[in-house]
């Protein structure tokens, strides 16, 4: 997969998840995580699975998922706030 194609599949996923499709959502970033080797590219495909598994409200997935972007970018923008709002919504269930 080149770098276009990643950011064709992102940008694909982020729009199933504004029209509310989680799982062709996931189906896109799941192939960026898999087909690509940039780590920046890759840690949005994996922040975007996170994202799905927090909107299907499988918290414990979608730390496990943050908590991968931060492996792979220690300085994403976004992974360690949506990492402790999920952490918040798993220990109030």
């Amino acid at each position: 997969m080149t770098e276009e194609e990643a950011m064709k599949c992102l940008n694909k996923g982020r729009d199933y998840l504004n029209e509310g499709e989680t799982q062709l959502a996931w189906n896109e970033y799941n192939k960026v995580e898999t087909e690509i080797f940039d780590s920046s590219i890759k840690a949005e495909a994996i922040f975007g699975e996170g994202v799905v598994y927090a909107i299907e409200r499988n918290y414990s997935a979608a730390i496990d998922k943050f908590e991968k972007v931060l492996t792979v970018n220690p300085n994403h923008p976004n992974a360690m706030a949506y990492r402790e709002k999920a952490r918040q919504a798993w220990y109030s269930r």
